[in-house]
């Protein structure tokens, strides 16, 4: 058997956990992954889910299950999780839930260095940061409503919570620093 990488990408892992659920085709991965809002935690394209199912495969993390033809359509291959996907799968989540990860975020980058504009335009800047925040909550509103309506088990969408959580403390963040730039009462001295 090859021999797997050491680490799953993000669109590996979340695949191997919808093989986790039983044998499927990798389009059904795909509906399922959009169906569930996952594509709000991880890019899910075709092409790129496709191949990340091939590369799971050639890992030996998924086998072959069977194949199916539909009318005029070309086969289709189904595939189950092998023993080592699910160890790798357990393995990967164990580390994802216990652990902080080391992200760098291009955010909090640009707010460790906004001393080099003036702090109007970087209280502007927030406030334009602070409109998309409320819609992207709107939306995550929209998500955990169309979720509910499928009557989907919050198990599987209990990560919208998490972002609708996270979306809001960043929007609490960014709110509060801009009124404090625009009062004067953050001491703010530009570089230039």
């Amino acid at each position: 058997m090859p021999a797997r990488s050491p680490r799953l990408t993000a669109l590996q892992f979340a695949a191997l956990a919808m093989y986790e659920e039983g044998p499927r085709h990798p389009y059904d991965v795909y509906q399922e992954m959009l169906r569930r809002r996952e594509d709000t935690l991880v890019k899910v394209r075709p092409g790129t889910l496709y191949h990340a199912i091939n590369r799971l495969a050639a890992d030996g993390l998924l086998e072959e299950h069977g194949t199916d033809r539909e009318g005029n359509r070309p086969e289709r291959t189904s595939y189950a999780i092998t023993d080592e996907g699910v160890a790798a799968a357990t393995a990967t989540l164990r580390e994802m839930l216990g652990r902080v990860a080391e992200e760098y975020p291009e955010f909090a980058l640009g707010v460790a260095e906004s001393s080099i504009l003036p702090p109007a335009d970087v209280a502007d800047l927030l406030s334009r940061r602070a409109d998309q925040l409320r819609g992207r909550l709107a939306e995550l509103d929209a998500a955990e409503a169309a979720v509910r309506a499928k009557d989907l088990p919050e198990i599987l969408w209990i990560e919208l919570t998490w972002l609708r959580a996270t979306m809001r403390a960043d929007l609490d963040w960014t709110e509060c620093t801009m009124a404090r730039l625009r009062s004067g009462d953050l001491h703010w001295e530009p570089r230039h």
